[in-house]
């Protein structure tokens, strides 16, 4: 799961990438939203960091079925409980984040992009 979900992504920017290059829609070594603004790219962007927020959110889903089927039982203390809450809500946050990232791009609406990827790269390492 999660190497298809790092897969998607790595093929998303890279055909991003490459579209935006051979159009000359973004400079040689852009950062990454440059390959999001314009069509073709656009489309591609948009479809596949959605498809990989939501691979992601199923993840962070296993993660936390695992971590309350194997982890958390009786026998441990009532914050690992919370831990695993709270460790799965900001795994959601962050993928749902990300797929704002994908439909929403710099040059739309600068500032919900931004937002959006600082909640997804601090949710994300918080996860």
């Amino acid at each position: 799961m999660v190497r298809g979900t790092v897969a998607t992504a790595v093929i998303t920017v890279g055909t991003t990438y490459a579209i935006s290059v051979v159009h000359h829609d973004a400079p040689l070594l852009p950062m990454i939203s440059d390959t999001f603004v314009k069509a073709p790219e656009s489309y591609v962007s948009r479809v596949g960091l959605v498809t990989v927020a939501t691979l992601l959110q199923f993840t962070v889903w296993c993660l936390h079925s695992y971590l309350r089927a194997f982890a958390v039982d009786g026998k441990r203390p009532v914050a690992w409980r919370w831990f695993t809450l709270i460790h799965s809500l900001a795994g959601s946050s962050g993928s749902f984040a990300l797929g704002l990232v994908g439909a929403v791009n710099d040059r739309e609406n600068l500032r919900a992009h931004t937002d959006a990827a600082t909640i997804f790269f601090t949710h994300t390492l918080a996860w």
